[in-house]
């Protein structure tokens, strides 16, 4: 039996940022899904990332959610985050 064959689907864009050291580190293919519009794979970091490698996240959150990024103006009746 699938796991995720019950889960509720959804159409909100999601994206990943994979961290080699992070506490559990799931397989892939458990990240696989249809709305899956952003994915990164990093050479450090890990469970702390936002606090060990801000900057490294703050490029990913830019590159899904900026001017021309995968999830640009998601958020209906705004204008996205243009930079």
């Amino acid at each position: 039996m699938d796991l995720f064959s019950f889960a509720e689907r959804t159409k909100i864009p999601v994206g990943y940022s994979h961290f080699p050291k992070e506490l559990v580190v799931l397989p892939r293919s458990w990240t696989r899904v249809p709305n899956l519009v952003f994915e990164a794979e990093h050479d450090d970091g890990g469970h702390f990332a936002t606090y060990e490698k801000p900057e490294v996240l703050v490029q990913d959150l830019r590159k899904m959610f900026g001017k021309g990024g995968p999830a640009f103006r998601v958020v209906k009746n705004k204008g996205g985050y243009d930079v």
